[in-house]
């Protein structure tokens, strides 16, 4: 029996194990397969992203800011309280924390 199991085709039927090495490869493909590139943020976005944090500094509006990450991205919500134009870092006031987020990072920002 030399068939393919469904849905993968990496691992046959008729092997009995799996050596710690190649299921350590095997895991290795899977997560860089799911690796993805930062996206190129254009200058249209950007004056976008700096009306939007103006408006959250200014208005106390509510901000969801969406964060790079290779794997999958991750997502912050709350009112922007400062700008550290030094370090290029924005402070994200959540319901009883702070974080300090990097501009470079940001992939999208949306007033609520």
């Amino acid at each position: 029996m030399n068939k393919l199991i469904k849905g993968s085709n990496l691992k046959w039927i008729s092997s009995k194990f799996l050596l710690h090495e190649h299921s350590d490869l095997l895991v290795t493909y899977k997560k860089e397969a799911l690796k993805k590139e930062k996206p190129i943020i254009d200058e249209q976005t950007l004056e976008e992203f700096a009306s939007a944090i103006q408006e959250s500094i200014v208005d106390g509006k509510q901000v969801k800011i969406f964060l790079f990450n290779e794997y999958q991205d991750k997502i912050y919500q709350g009112v922007i309280t400062k700008i550290n134009t030094q370090y290029r870092k924005i402070k994200l006031q959540m319901d009883d924390d702070f974080d300090w987020i990097s501009l470079s990072d940001i992939t999208d920002i949306l007033l609520l």
